[in-house]
């Protein structure tokens, strides 16, 4: 393995997220937001009832994940983030279900071991930023990533 990629995974198990898709750790961030969820209420009322309504769960809401300051030691990423763009043929105009993908989101803790590990289904890269290029600066890679997901599962 070349320096330079040997180098390039160490930082990336530096940082204290990481992505990992299929087995394998595709890219690591230093930020991670969103992991959010929320479920509506339905408030119902009958006439006969007491003054206070009946509250039913209703229809489960995920927030984007945004993922910020990573790095990407392959091209796996950029494959995922291309798969939204390329979901829709121009011959049939209608969109493939082959851009969503599963990911686990990996927490670490400051040594280094994984803390927390959540399972990410049925997501799409919705917006993907690069960082500027300059000579002169060590900036990361990928400035800024979010993923549009269907839910989220804390797996340990």
């Amino acid at each position: 393995m070349p320096a330079t990629l040997r180098t390039l995974e160490d930082k990336i198990a530096s940082l204290k997220f990481s992505v990992e898709i299929d087995g394998v750790a595709s890219c690591g961030f230093s930020e991670v937001s969103g992991l959010e969820m929320e479920t509506d209420v339905i408030e119902y009322r009958e006439g006969c009832d007491a003054t206070t309504p009946r509250k039913f769960r209703g229809l489960t809401k995920f927030s984007d994940i945004v993922m910020k300051r990573g790095i990407s030691s392959d091209l796996d990423i950029w494959n995922l983030t291309r798969r939204t763009f390329d979901a829709f043929t121009a011959a049939t105009g209608f969109a493939s279900p082959l851009y969503k993908f599963d990911f686990y989101l990996i927490q670490r803790d400051m040594a280094g071991v994984d803390q927390r590990v959540w399972k990410v289904q049925h997501a799409w890269v919705r917006k993907f930023m690069v960082s500027d290029f300059n000579a002169n600066s060590s900036e990361v890679s990928i400035e800024e990533m979010t993923i549009a997901h269907e839910g989220f599962y804390l797996e340990t």
